[in-house]
């Protein structure tokens, strides 16, 4: 499979995951948390979010952007982070691959 191209700007990854006990304390605060990923996906530097199979009795999800300062933001900004309910990843940077046969 062909490296990325040169010219693909890198995308910024964080992952989070929180404890199956805790998934109702998550959907309670989650109009708060949709309400700061809106928010990051009108400002441009949201380009995907969403959760992942459970893992090992965690709950897990992954949001990717399109630059790093809204990673950031969103990894020091976002409720269910700040709130404790919820674990974040450090910033990864990511650079997709396109698939070619």
């Amino acid at each position: 499979m062909p490296a990325s191209p040169p010219d693909r700007p890198a995308l910024f990854v964080v992952q989070y995951r929180w404890p199956l006990s805790r998934d109702a304390d998550v959907r309670a605060a989650y109009a708060t948390h949709r309400a700061d990923v809106d928010r990051l996906g009108r400002d441009g530097g949201l380009w995907m979010i969403g959760t992942l199979p459970a893992v090992e009795g965690w709950s897990c999800a992954m949001a990717v952007f399109r630059s790093e300062p809204a990673a950031r933001a969103f990894r020091d900004e976002d409720p269910l982070f700040t709130a404790g309910l919820a674990t974040p990843s450090p910033v990864q940077s990511w650079s997709p691959l396109t698939f070619q046969r």
